[in-house]
């Protein structure tokens, strides 16, 4: 949700550090914290219209709206719901539910932010880099025709590099228990946002309606559409405390791993200990299985665009 805007390239980029990832994800934990706390500050009635053209991105960072800028233009197509032209202008008017909507979203990306955060991306930036520029110190870079064309995919080797000696530490204990509290607060907070949603009788340009109500986007929510996203859920907040357990295939009937007890004390994420089991063994338990119905259900509710709901719900 941070990183993947269809931005253009930056022209005047300044150059890459890699501690950049890590302080981005800080800056957002820190800043969707303070959203939430906000946000449940929030007493009585609430009325806020909003133009969605209105919003922008500062992409360039510079504090002044440019060309490419909005909304609209960077994520219009998904605000339109993927469906063909992007409106040209949608007014969403946020009321009160909304309010434990919005405080919903920021704990989801402050757990995204601090999930990323216990995992670490400086150290294996920094040593990737290291790597490749010891290489170039010695023979300057490869030409691409080279080593059986590996030279044309460094990037991609690089980037591969990174990830796996990421997955090798151990993560953060601190920030991935403030991850799991954030994801359950999110939940929380979601179950808050459809009880009051569903008691309201207006129908005035709504951002996520209830079922006599329509959206201002003009994206159809079918009536059971708040009951089945409720049931994925709560099948997932009992994942998150460890009521049901993720199938392993190194397990049987009736025993999973304990996603709870992995955000409270992880495990070292190797690749090959988390394929073969040795990480994960401290973390099996005989209980119920989570079977992903719920979300089947909701998906067969849905359609084809369930991605795009997903995103919208959190």
């Amino acid at each position: 949700p941070l990183l993947r805007l269809p931005i253009a390239p930056n022209p005047e980029a300044r150059e890459f550090r890699p501690e950049m990832i890590d302080a981005i994800f800080a800056a957002a934990s820190a800043d969707m914290a303070e959203a939430a706390e906000t946000l449940a500050g929030i007493e009585g009635e609430v009325s806020l219209p909003v133009d969605i053209a209105d919003l922008w991105f500062d992409v360039n960072g510079n504090g002044t709206r440019e060309v490419g800028e909005g909304v609209m233009d960077i994520a219009g197509f998904a605000l339109g719901g993927g469906f063909g032209e992007t409106p040209d202008a949608v007014s969403i008017r946020f009321d009160t539910a909304d309010v434990a909507w919005l405080r919903a979203y920021a704990h989801l990306l402050a757990g995204i932010s601090d999930t990323i955060r216990a995992i670490g991306t400086t150290g294996p930036i920094s040593r990737v880099m290291a790597t490749a520029e010891g290489f170039r110190a010695v023979a300057g870079p490869p030409q691409p025709q080279t080593f059986n064309g590996f030279a044309n995919y460094q990037a991609e080797i690089d980037l591969v590099a990174m990830i796996i000696f990421a997955l090798e530490q151990t993560p953060d204990s601190a920030l991935s228990q403030k991850a799991h509290g954030h994801f359950l607060s999110m939940i929380q907070d979601n179950r808050q946002f459809w009880s009051a949603v569903a008691i309201e009788t207006d129908n005035d340009a709504e951002w996520i309606p209830n079922k006599n109500q329509t959206s201002a986007l003009g994206l159809p929510f079918p009536p059971e559409t708040g009951t089945r996203w409720l049931a994925v859920l709560s099948d997932a907040e009992r994942v998150l405390q460890g009521e049901l357990l993720i199938p392993h295939w190194r397990l049987g009937p009736g025993a999973g791993l304990d996603l709870g007890a992995m955000f409270i004390e992880p495990p070292p994420l190797d690749p090959v200990g988390l394929i073969q089991g040795e990480t994960l063994l401290p973390y099996a338990r005989t209980g119920p299985l989570a079977d992903m119905e719920s979300l089947r259900q909701f998906e067969a509710l849905i359609g084809g665009n369930a991605g795009l709901y997903m995103v919208m719900l959190n």
